[in-house]
């Protein structure tokens, strides 16, 4: 069982729900990802078996991704490991790919997790309170608290079955959003001069170098939600971040907030997402030329929304 590098909510939440299930119907499960928990994170049950090791001779029957599509999104050592088995696909973006042997890929689901929900239950498999709070974890992180686009009725009938096996909206929200080190705060302080909006005021963005990371002592799961300041400012159509990896490469989010499809955005690049988020990693490109092809997109994009060419 795995998911994308850095995960989020839905990504971890979908991978420990689905690790679950398989469980209680008698299968082994290693829940593999190439980086750490992040903090935010560590509430979820489960969660302390995650492992960054994965034994090259191990050999498993089947291997899920779950969140994303693409094994090279996983690391390397997944990428290229001989025994990973059948590969199995579950997603919910809009642009991903057909990688796996089998791919079963909703893109107007909510989250991924509501995707594993459905299997479990077609599976004969109960609903525990921990699959409730891993899929609720998953509503919450890709709705945004049920704020974005994709908070719909049947989302809102979800979230009061989950609530009724015992998950509590209250501690879910505290340890996603209120429990974070105070590095974080010190990151976003040296984050915030970054930000540049363009003339028109349609797009902002800001920088994350590894420098700032590691002045503030603050590891890269702890910017989640930092792109979202410049999409709050009113004139924001489109959010960009650029972050440095620790390999020097750089990795362009976007956010938009109703116009503009970034997933199509990313797309060009080689990326995707959701509509309304998504993004790409750059390998071997300078930053000052990652934010030159990136914003002349964005202007692109916005000036296709307001119905003229360039």
């Amino acid at each position: 069982m795995t998911t994308h590098r850095n995960p989020d909510g839905d990504a971890l939440g979908s991978a420990l729900a689905l690790a679950a299930g398989l469980r209680y119907l008698k299968k082994s499960v290693t829940v593999y990802n190439q980086d750490p928990v992040p903090a935010n994170l560590r509430f979820l049950t489960g969660s302390h078996r995650v492992t960054s090791q994965l034994d090259p001779g191990a050999r498993f029957d089947a291997s899920f991704i779950v969140d994303c599509a693409e094994p090279e999104r996983v690391g390397e050592i997944f990428e290229r490991h001989p025994g990973r088995g059948t590969l199995i696909v579950i997603d919910h973006h809009k642009k991903s790919g057909r990688e796996g042997e089998i791919n079963h890929i909703i893109p107007n689901a909510a989250s991924t997790g509501t995707i594993v929900l459905n299997l479990l239950k077609r599976l004969r498999v109960p609903l525990s309170r921990e699959i409730a709070t891993n899929v609720y974890t998953t509503l919450v992180t890709d709705t945004g608290n049920f704020r974005y686009s994709n908070t719909d009725p049947s989302v809102f009938r979800l979230a009061k079955e989950l609530t009724e096996k015992g998950v509590s909206p209250w501690k879910v929200s505290r340890e996603i959003y209120e429990n974070y080190p105070a590095s974080r705060i010190r990151l976003l302080a040296k984050i915030l001069p970054t930000l540049t909006i363009s003339s028109d005021q349609r797009y902002a963005s800001i920088v994350i170098t590894q420098s700032a990371l590691k002045e503030c002592g603050a590891t890269s799961d702890l910017t989640d939600e930092f792109i979202n300041y410049p999409r709050s400012i009113n004139t924001v159509e489109v959010a960009i971040q650029f972050r440095e990896t620790p390999e020097g490469e750089w990795k362009a989010s976007f956010r938009s907030k109703e116009k503009v499809d970034v997933a199509e955005l990313a797309s060009r690049f080689g990326g995707g997402g959701h509509a309304r988020a998504a993004g790409w990693t750059f390998k071997g490109t300078p930053f000052e030329e990652v934010r030159k092809q990136i914003l002349a997109a964005v202007e692109e994009s916005l000036l296709e929304t307001s119905g003229f060419t360039s």
